[in-house]
């Protein structure tokens, strides 16, 4: 066992570890150097109890590490164990729980009459005599302040995997028969080059999020999206989607320029339109109306209804 860890580094602990010569180790990480299976084939109970009955010593299952317990890990697909799952469900019943004061009160009165855990079994697994209930489950409740910390510190990315579900799923739905997307689409919500959306029939865009007298990066990005479709010359059919159906009304009525909307978009962008159109100083209004006929505005909460949730 020492002879496989030599030469390698211990990772930072996450949660269980083993001892192995002075050092912890994460046990998966122990586990996998030491017998060449890949770490997402076995479970971090399931090194734990092998290291265990080799006569290392190992963290315990009630416990955890014992060492920065206040610093939030960092999860990978492979660490999420039966209780992370357990973790996660109640973490999603609290958010989604019209008060969350009932939903301490259940765990209060699952505790009620609880008494200590007995002592571990010679193959590391705790019998506990407590109450069904996640708190009475130290692995789950463990997970749960490490995810909900997590979250809390990754909230920005919440944003982000919604904007992406929504397009994906608005994808789904709105393709034809015989349809084909061609490139990688574009789930992020932000500009890149090439459109969002290129598919056997048309070039699409994309802006989620709510219209907002604030937010004029969004508005921005719909001026120049609007732009860059009726630039295409391909002879597909051109779209832009938009998960607040105001942006339609916005586009159509604005007073703002062409070159207001276009202030933080490439110059290649900037010099196309005015090669095709001349001046940038034409209303938006003016130019969608008009030469930007073409391009169809469309409402994605048609066909995802909870894309107007996102801000």
């Amino acid at each position: 066992m020492r002879e496989s860890l030599a030469g390698h580094r211990p990772a930072r602990v996450q949660l269980h570890w083993v001892a192995v010569a002075g050092l912890h180790w994460p046990v998966k990480q122990a586990l996998e150097l030491s017998i060449g299976l890949y770490r997402a084939d076995f479970t971090t109970d399931t090194a734990r109890r092998i290291f265990q009955q080799l006569g290392f010593q190992v963290s315990s299952p009630a416990t955890g590490r014992t060492r920065r317990q206040s610093t939030p890990t960092t999860r990978r697909p492979e660490d999420v164990t039966d209780a992370a799952g357990l973790a996660w469900q109640n973490l999603s019943r609290a958010l989604v729980t019209p008060s969350l004061g009932r939903f301490v009160d259940d765990w209060e009165r699952a505790l009620s009459g609880t008494t200590a855990a007995a002592p571990q079994s010679p193959d590391g697994d705790a019998r506990r005599v407590a109450a069904e209930s996640l708190v009475s489950d130290p692995d789950a409740a463990a997970e749960l302040i490490e995810y909900a910390t997590l979250a809390r510190r990754r909230a920005d990315r919440l944003s982000a995997v919604s904007t992406a579900t929504a397009v994906a799923l608005g994808l789904q739905r709105m393709l034809r028969d015989g349809e084909r997307i061609l490139e990688p689409p574009n789930l992020t919500g932000r500009a890149r080059p090439g459109f969002d959306l290129t598919t056997t029939q048309r070039r699409a865009q994309f802006v989620i999020g709510p219209l907002t007298s604030s937010n004029t990066v969004r508005q921005r990005r719909a001026i120049s999206s609007v732009v860059r479709l009726a630039l295409d010359a391909s002879g597909a059919e051109c779209e832009l989607w938009t998960s607040d159906p105001l942006f339609a009304d916005f586009l159509r009525s604005t007073d703002e320029t062409v070159e207001w909307g276009l202030s933080r978009s490439p110059r290649a962008l900037r010099e196309a339109f005015e090669e095709v159109y001349s001046s940038t100083r034409i209303p938006v209004r003016v130019f969608v109306n008009g030469p930007a006929g073409d391009v169809a505005l469309r409402d994605l909460s048609a066909l995802v209804p909870q894309a107007r949730l996102i801000d």
